[in-house]
């Protein structure tokens, strides 16, 4: 069991990086938005933790993702804008 735990912890803590995008929507009430992928993978969620500021839709962005926290879909993190 103790090995299946740390498993499941490590894959949570994987990230890619170098992955490029645009932002799709933002609430900035709410704190989230979506992130488009310029490789046509699914849309990812992004909280406003993981950005510097607070995002503009179409602003172009650099990312890297994980596995969401709940197990649905990705989460990306550590964005930062692009020129």
């Amino acid at each position: 069991m103790k090995i299946l735990t740390f498993a499941i912890c490590m894959l949570f803590s994987l990230t890619v990086s170098a992955k490029t995008g645009v932002i799709l929507s933002f609430n900035t009430t709410k704190g989230f938005g979506f992130i488009k992928q310029d490789d046509g993978g699914a849309d990812l969620f992004v909280f406003a933790s993981q950005m510097n500021w607070y995002g503009a839709e179409g602003q172009r962005v650099n990312y890297s993702f994980r596995p969401a926290a709940r197990g649905h879909g990705s989460m990306a993190v550590n964005v930062t804008k692009l020129n």
